[in-house]
């Protein structure tokens, strides 16, 4: 992930945040609400995150 997507993730949300697959989650949530890193996915030929799919 770039530089610019890490420092605008939501810090105080990732420190309380307990688990890894808490931290999964919030990361895929926010890769899937950014066009350009959902563009940057595409473009390395690597999946979108499914949220789904690591919940069931």
């Amino acid at each position: 992930m770039t530089t610019v997507a890490m420092s605008n993730l939501d810090l105080s949300r990732i420190k309380r945040s307990k688990s890894n697959s808490e931290l999964t989650h919030m990361l895929a949530e926010y890769i899937r609400s950014d066009e350009r890193l959902r563009a940057e996915c595409k473009q390395q030929g690597k999946p979108i995150p499914n949220l789904q799919a690591k919940d069931k």
